[in-house]
């Protein structure tokens, strides 16, 4: 049963108990474990009603999860600062509590998106437990919901979303917004004979962009690469912005882990850099590219 489907069974049978407890007034209504006893109608409604949202959520997430059909990692961020101990949360430069780092995600549902802050350069790197090298061959798929901050600086270098990228010869992927600017979102994936000097820098990369949209909402962003049809692609909210013939590219293998919101840097004393300033929430690494119909699906929930 896909998500529309079950979102409306559970608000019909929302109705349904709403209605049949109303004409039985007082009221008593059981939505799990929700009581009703004794509170005044429009208390009981408003009630229903956050239970309601809830139920979406949860009924969001499980058609997520549905989609990715087994996807190599996805994770909702649901109240949960390790994500079951599959990250370390890196916050450099003061000790933030898990409440700080959580926002409202896209529907208002509270504590439910990470917010990341390049001003205390906080970030999540995937521990050794989870599939934390992430080595795709082939065709593969980043994805997250992302909302940027009204004073994002991006200016210092690109800001990632998610990536498998170390600042010189241990470049894999990224989904990021391009150095310098705040509305242009770049998918990169760079093939095996990237390097870093010295001698010789070469430069594996390949990527496309497209404008990000300057309202300050929370937007679907999906970088996609079919090895067999050769073509690298851009979604915005499910619809394709922009692509690529780049051929038949061996993806660059490294022993670099997966990071949220910032990337491994050796180019100094600091360990991580291009963080990320706003919210990010479903972010998914898919081994296999994905259509334009599913990234519509997908920007639908």
């Amino acid at each position: 049963m896909h998500y529309q489907q079950r979102r409306l069974l559970f608000i019909s049978l929302f109705l349904l108990t709403l209605f049949i407890n109303f004409l039985s007034f007082p009221l008593q209504v059981q939505a799990g474990e929700l009581s009703c006893r004794g509170l005044p109608l429009v208390d009981c409604i408003n009630r229903l009603i956050d239970q309601v949202n809830q139920q979406d959520h949860l009924l969001r997430v499980a058609t997520q999860s549905d989609l990715m059909e087994q996807g190599l990692l996805y994770f909702p961020f649901d109240n949960n600062l390790n994500d079951a101990g599959r990250f370390h949360f890196l916050a450099r430069k003061t000790s933030e509590t898990m409440k700080e780092t959580f926002t409202n995600d896209r529907k208002g549902q509270t504590y439910k998106a990470l917010l990341f802050s390049s001003a205390e350069q906080s970030c999540l790197e995937l521990t050794s437990t989870e599939k934390s090298n992430a080595n795709l061959h082939g065709s593969f798929t980043l994805g997250a919901w992302v909302k940027v901050s009204p004073d994002a600086d991006f200016s210092s270098g690109g800001s990632m979303i998610v990536a498998k990228h170390y600042t010189c010869g241990q470049r894999s992927f990224d989904l990021s917004f391009a150095h310098g600017y705040k509305t242009k979102v770049r998918f990169t994936l760079y093939n095996a004979s990237d390097s870093a000097p010295p001698p010789s820098y070469v430069s594996g990369e390949h990527y496309i962009h497209f404008d990000f949209p300057a309202d300050g909402g929370w937007h679907l962003v999906i970088g996609s690469y079919d090895y067999l049809s050769g073509k690298m692609m851009l979604f915005l909210d499910g619809e394709l912005k922009q692509d690529a013939s780049i051929g038949a590219v061996e993806i660059k293998q490294t022993e670099q882990t997966i990071t949220i919101g910032c990337y491994h840097n050796s180019s100094s004393s600091v360990s991580f850099r291009g963080y990320f300033n706003g919210g990010i929430d479903d972010v998914f690494v898919l081994d296999r590219a994905v259509s334009e119909s599913w990234a519509k699906v997908m920007s639908l929930l």
